[in-house]
């Protein structure tokens, strides 16, 4: 992220949020049915990343994050491999 990414997106137009101008998809919070095993609960889930079904927002967050670690250390695992 430059300085002259962030004038472009002061100056730009069709952009709700930063988020959005940088391309990065907002965690989506779900709540769990008898259907899926998960009534009464929680989880957070993105194209970055799934947590697994919490009984509080807090917990769901935070298995979110960590699900999200795991996967880029998977992720800069692999592309070390592949230099």
């Amino acid at each position: 992220m430059s300085k002259a990414d962030y004038i472009e997106y002061i100056n730009g137009d069709g952009y709700d949020n930063f988020q959005s101008f940088l391309g990065i998809v907002p965690p989506v919070l779900e709540y769990g049915t008898s259907y899926c095993g998960g009534e009464g609960m929680v989880r957070y889930t993105s194209p970055r990343g799934t947590g697994e079904w919490c009984r509080t927002q807090k917990e769901a967050k935070s298995s979110y994050k960590e699900d999200m670690y795991k996967r880029k250390a998977e992720q800069r695992k692999w592309k070390s491999l592949y230099k």
